[in-house]
């Protein structure tokens, strides 16, 4: 891994994270849509996409200095959250 992300760089993830943010604060809606393992499978996708772009941003989206991986905590607190509102 680089030393650290340049600035440049790190802006585009930012962006792009705050975007996927946005995507994905959808989700919740669409999970109540879904039956069965289909349910279970999109609340685990969005739960995880949030739990990941708030690592990113923990990070400072510093992305190549080290690996960013969200907890498995944060992924099993987010995903409750999502459940709980179907």
């Amino acid at each position: 891994l680089a030393t650290a992300t340049n600035r440049a760089l790190q802006s585009v993830i930012a962006d792009l994270a705050a975007r996927a943010d946005e995507l994905l604060r959808h989700g919740p809606v669409l999970v109540r849509r879904l039956n069965g393992w289909a349910r279970l499978a999109v609340a685990g996708y969005v739960a995880g996409g949030q739990a990941t772009s708030a690592a990113l941003c923990r990070s400072g989206y510093d992305v190549l200095a080290r690996d960013i991986k969200p907890s498995g905590v944060s992924t099993v607190a987010r995903a409750v959250r999502v459940a709980a509102r179907w």
